[in-house]
């Protein structure tokens, strides 16, 4: 399976080179190959609060995702960009829209980690290249 990443946006784009970005309409030179992104960008952490961090993709990529610690588990909110192995393992990632799902499967393979998104939102377009174990389009369907 051949994956872009849209440097306007971070959108990952599966098995399709568009003119623009389906998400934010970035013309097609500003896609990168995830092997490059990966080797270009890093996700930063920074405190929000005691409970909270904030998750950014350095260079920016104009998307933020944050850390929640509750309890014995961590869950993100949304989930980074692009995938860095050097971030602390989460139980679960929460997508608050089905409009961008980041780096997820990668963390999903390395973790095990449980991916759950609006029952509403499985069925869309972006949501297709996802997959998983459970629910619509591999995805629990956690949240209404």
């Amino acid at each position: 399976m051949k994956l872009l990443i849209c440097l306007g946006c971070g959108q990952h784009l599966f098995d399709e080179e568009p003119d623009r970005c389906p998400l934010c309409g970035t013309a097609s030179n500003r896609f990168r190959a995830e092997k490059e992104i990966e080797q270009r960008y890093r996700v930063v952490t920074s405190k929000v609060t005691d409970q909270v961090r904030r998750l950014v993709v350095e260079p920016e990529l104009g998307i933020a995702s944050y850390r929640v610690e509750s309890g014995q588990d961590s869950v993100w909110i949304d989930c980074p960009a692009v995938f860095d192995r050097d971030l602390e393992r989460v139980e679960a990632i929460l997508f608050t829209h089905g409009d961008f799902m980041g780096a997820c499967n990668r963390y999903r393979e390395l973790w095990g980690t449980e991916v759950y998104l609006n029952e509403l939102d499985t069925g869309h377009r972006f949501a297709r290249g996802h997959r998983g174990p459970q629910g619509p389009r591999g995805f629990q369907a956690g949240f209404a």
